[in-house]
C-alpha cells in the first residue's frame, strides 16, 4: 500500500510531463543534447517546473552546462557539471570516473524535496553555494556557503567522505557557523533527543 505524499519508486506516477528536447549531434560515440524544457508531476508531491541544459556525451564523459533545475519554490543553478570516464580497455568497463562541479547562489527549499523524508518539511529555506569534486572512491565538497534568507543561520564549512577498507573515512571543516534566537528556534525541532536543549 502506497503512503501518501511519500515517494514509492516500487509505484512511480508521472503526470503533466512537459518535453523540449533537441539533439545538436549523434555520431559514432558523442551525442549532444540540447535541453530547452522537461517538466513533470509524481503524485507524492514532487514536482519539476522546469529543467534545461546542454548535455554532451562521449566515451570519455559527460558534461552538463548552464543547468538550470526549477521546483516549486527552489532554483537550482550551475555553470558546469562534468565527469570524466577512465576506462579498464582490455576488459572494456569504467575503472573509475572522476566529477567537477559548482552550484551558484541559489534558494533552496527542501520542503520541495519532502517526498523523500518527511523531515525535510521542517527545515528552513536556506541560499547555497558550492564548489565540489571526487572520484568513484571520494566525495570532496570544496566550499560550501550557506544562509538563511534573515541570516539568522550562516553556514561556512568543507569536507571530504573517503569509502575506506572497513568504514568511510570523513573530515570536515566549519570554519564559520553563527546562529541567532531566532535560527535556533527554526532548527530545535530537528535536535536529535539525545543532545542536549536549551529551552
Amino acid at each position: 500500500e502506497r503512503l501518501e505524499n511519500i515517494l514509492d519508486i516500487n509505484h512511480i506516477a508521472i503526470s503533466d510531463i512537459n518535453t523540449n528536447i533537441s539533439l545538436k549531434k549523434l555520431a559514432n560515440d558523442t551525442i549532444s543534447l540540447y535541453i530547452r524544457n522537461i517538466a513533470a508531476k509524481e503524485v507524492s508531491g514532487l514536482q519539476i517546473k522546469n529543467f534545461r541544459a546542454h548535455f554532451n556525451a562521449s566515451d570519455k564523459g559527460c558534461k552538463l552546462e548552464r543547468f538550470r533545475l526549477e521546483l516549486p519554490n527552489s532554483k537550482l543553478r550551475s555553470r558546469e557539471l562534468s565527469i570524466a570516464l577512465n576506462w579498464d580497455k582490455e576488459n572494456k568497463k569504467i575503472k573509475e570516473f572522476n566529477y567537477t562541479g559548482e552550484i551558484d547562489l541559489v534558494p533552496l527549499t527542501p520542503r520541495d524535496i519532502q517526498a523523500l523524508s518527511p523531515i525535510l518539511s521542517r527545515i528552513p529555506s536556506v541560499y547555497i553555494k558550492s564548489e565540489f569534486s571526487g572520484t568513484s572512491n571520494k566525495i570532496a565538497v570544496n566550499k560550501l556557503q550557506a544562509f538563511t534568507k534573515d541570516n539568522d543561520i550562516q553556514l561556512t564549512a568543507s569536507g571530504e567522505v573517503e569509502r575506506g577498507v572497513q568504514m568511510a573515512k570523513y573530515n570536515i571543516e566549519i570554519p564559520a557557523l553563527k546562529i541567532n534566537e531566532a535560527g535556533y528556534k527554526s532548527i530545535y525541532p530537528l535536535l536529535p533527543a539525545n543532545i542536549v536543549k536549551f529551552e
